[in-house]
């Protein structure tokens, strides 16, 4: 009777044992404890675009202009640690964008800053509709003109072509004939070139406003075509110019035409050195900044926003 009264002790200890261990088990799960395991891996942005690059597609390769935004692709790439190939094309035949955008297809994109003009709408179609996230830079673009586009960065260029008309028309007192010039027709410049020219007759009505020239993307070439726009109107006393090289295409003209420096009031765009030099010296009398770098350095944030399921609002200034 003794030997079982002691198997019975020795059973209740031990059930009272395992109690004790599972009632301390519970606790240590209900305090938020658990048992120590190596959290997953952080997705890193690359791994957002899963071996797809992002990349831009667009003219005029190496145009000055065209190597600033391609900085900011290059720097906004590195910043966000995301891979990016660089498929803009050489000079401005717009069937060049074809075999490029071939490429983003095939080799596949996360996201791609696209050339947006209504004579490549049909390569950036091409693109929405392979599903891959197409941003603008440079130009607005509205919804119902390329349905699908992810978004646009631009500055407001209507603004820069009122700033330039009230700056040419006060220098030269509200008299006079001014032309223009423009790399080629395009969405851009033709609505720089037809604000331009509504603002300066709204505020100075006596300034004539000569047609826009098409002085082209060579430059000798086009300060040719400008000294013989000079030769044809020698009553002018100014040049706007909608496009990179248009403050040194007028410089020249200019000077081939025995002006003193100032004579003709020019601007032109974009701050590069080139046309910075131009402004130091007095031969042009001021350039438009547009926000070149900035513009595809955001351009490349939004695609990242995209990929990694964060809003992206379409008009961006």
């Amino acid at each position: 009777m003794k030997t079982q009264n002691n198997k019975l002790n020795w059973l209740y200890l031990l059930i009272g044992a395992i109690i004790v261990v599972v009632v301390a088990a519970l606790a240590y799960v209900n305090m938020g404890v658990q048992p120590t395991t190596s959290p997953p891996a952080a997705k890193t942005n690359r791994d957002w675009q899963a071996g797809k690059p992002f990349r831009h597609i667009g003219p005029n390769r190496s145009h000055p202009v065209v190597k600033t935004i391609i900085l900011g692709f290059e720097d906004a790439c590195k910043d966000l640690q995301v891979d990016c190939v660089n498929n803009a094309f050489e000079g401005v035949d717009f069937s060049l964008m074809v075999p490029q955008v071939d490429i983003a297809i095939s080799q596949g994109s996360s996201g791609v800053i696209a050339f947006v003009d209504k004579a490549v709408y049909e390569s950036d179609k091409r693109l929405i509709a392979a599903g891959i996230p197409v941003m603008n830079i440079h130009t607005k673009v509205t919804k119902e003109e390329l349905p699908g586009l992810l978004g646009w960065v631009a500055p407001d260029a209507d603004a820069y072509a009122k700033a330039a008309a009230e700056a040419i028309g006060e220098k030269i007192g509200g008299k006079g004939s001014v032309i223009i010039s423009q790399g080629n027709l395009n969405d851009l410049e033709n609505q720089v070139s037809k604000v331009f020219t509504d603002a300066m007759k709204a505020k100075y009505p006596d300034v004539k406003v000569l047609a826009p020239i098409i002085e082209g993307f060579d430059q000798p070439a086009a300060i040719a075509v400008a000294e013989a726009a000079l030769q044809a109107h020698p009553d002018v006393v100014a040049a706007f110019g909608t496009t990179g090289n248009s403050p040194v295409t007028w410089a020249k003209a200019a000077q081939a035409q025995g002006k003193k420096p100032g004579e003709i009031i020019i601007i032109g765009m974009d701050t590069v050195k080139q046309n910075l030099d131009l402004v130091e010296s007095g031969e042009v009398y001021g350039v438009i900044a547009q926000p070149l770098y900035d513009e595809e350095y955001r351009a490349v944030e939004l695609l990242l926003a995209k990929i990694k399921g964060e809003p992206v609002s379409y008009d961006n200034l």
